[in-house]
């Protein structure tokens, strides 16, 4: 009963949120998750740790984090837009130059963020970072 209403309270307070910022960052956690769980497999199949492991190893945790921190403070934070949008193109930016054409299934990754930080943050946000 206690849970059902933790979450009944937590999703109150996302809906009454005045953008889409928590669904963004839901989304980096499944693609955080899948790109460690890549990795592990990758890592288990080459029998050693590579540092695309370690770079995802830490990507999950940064992007709970960022939901935490919209959990707290569920207001706009523009701050927290561009930690998130670094941290999504640097990671995966990162974890495909050290990875070579292990890494390559991450462009994938990256056009979907590229994508949706358009969707989300409008066509400007894309602009500003396409020149990276």
């Amino acid at each position: 009963m206690a849970l059902k209403s933790i979450l009944a309270r937590l999703r109150a307070r996302l809906a009454a949120r005045p953008d889409s910022e928590h669904e963004q960052a839901l989304i980096r956690v499944a693609i955080a998750t899948g790109i460690l769980l890549y990795f592990i497999a990758i890592d288990i199949i080459i029998g050693e740790v590579t540092q695309g492991l370690v770079v995802a190893s830490a990507f999950l945790p940064l992007s709970l984090l960022i939901f935490a921190a919209i959990l707290v403070n569920p207001g706009v934070s523009q701050v927290r837009r561009i930690g998130a949008t670094l941290l999504d193109t640097g990671a995966c930016t990162f974890c495909m130059a050290v990875s070579g054409e292990t890494g390559a299934p991450l462009y994938v990754f990256a056009t979907v963020g590229r994508i949706s930080i358009t969707l989300w943050y409008g066509a400007y946000s894309v602009l500003a970072w396409s020149s990276r």
